[in-house]
C-alpha cells in the first residue's frame, strides 16, 4: 500500500512541476517551437515467451532546438506472465533519462527516435533491474499549434536484473500509444 502512495505522490509532483516549468517557458518561446514537452504513453512489451510487461510512462523533455531534446521518464510497470504463472501485477517504478531526436517534423506528421536508460527505484528485491529502450514515435495527426497530439510507438526494450544470472536478461519488442502535451 505504501508503494502505491509513493507512486501516486511522485506522479503528482512530476505533473505539477512540469506544468509550472511549461508556464514559465511560455513567455520565452522562440523559433515557433515549445521548449518543454510532456509525454504520456501506455505500451506492451513482450519477448513472446512467458514474460510480458505493461508499461505506463510520464515524461518531461526539454528541447534544445527543433531536432534534439533531453528529459526524464517515470514508468510504472505491471508484469504479466502467460505460460508458467497466472497473471499477476507487480508494482515497479522506473526512473530514467531519455533523449529524443526528431527525424520528420512536417505539417501533419512527426517522427521521432526516443532512446532511454534507467533503473528501478521502487520494486521488490527480486525485480530490481536496469533498462534500455529505443522507440520510434509517429504522430500521423500532428498539429504544431495543438496542445495535445497523439502518437503510436514501436520499439525495442532490454531489461537486465541486478542478479548475476545472465539468462534472466529480457529483450522485448514494444508497441504503444501515447500523447505529446505542450
Amino acid at each position: 500500500m505504501n508503494r502505491i502512495r509513493v507512486f501516486i505522490l511522485i506522479v503528482a509532483l512530476v505533473t505539477a512541476s512540469s506544468f509550472s516549468l511549461m508556464a514559465q517557458d511560455a513567455a520565452v518561446e522562440d523559433a515557433g517551437f515549445k521548449k518543454w514537452e510532456n509525454t504520456l504513453e501506455a505500451s506492451l512489451n513482450s519477448n513472446y515467451s512467458n514474460y510480458t510487461l505493461s508499461e505506463y510512462s510520464i515524461g518531461l523533455k526539454y528541447w534544445f532546438n527543433e531536432k534534439a531534446g533531453l528529459g526524464v521518464d517515470f514508468s510504472g510497470l505491471g508484469q504479466l506472465a502467460f505460460k508458467d504463472k497466472p497473471r499477476s501485477f507487480s508494482p515497479v517504478l522506473d526512473l530514467g533519462l531519455a533523449g529524443a531526436f526528431r527525424i520528420i517534423d512536417k505539417e501533419r506528421s512527426r517522427l521521432e527516435l526516443n532512446v532511454g536508460v534507467g533503473s528501478c527505484i521502487l520494486a521488490s528485491k527480486s525485480e530490481y533491474s536496469l533498462y534500455c529502450d529505443c522507440a520510434l514515435r509517429y504522430g500521423f495527426l500532428y498539429d504544431k499549434s495543438a496542445r495535445v497530439n497523439p502518437y503510436v510507438s514501436l520499439g525495442v526494450s532490454y531489461r537486465h536484473p541486478y542478479e548475476t544470472d545472465l539468462f534472466k536478461d529480457k529483450a522485448m519488442m514494444s508497441i504503444g500509444i501515447g500523447m505529446w502535451l505542450k
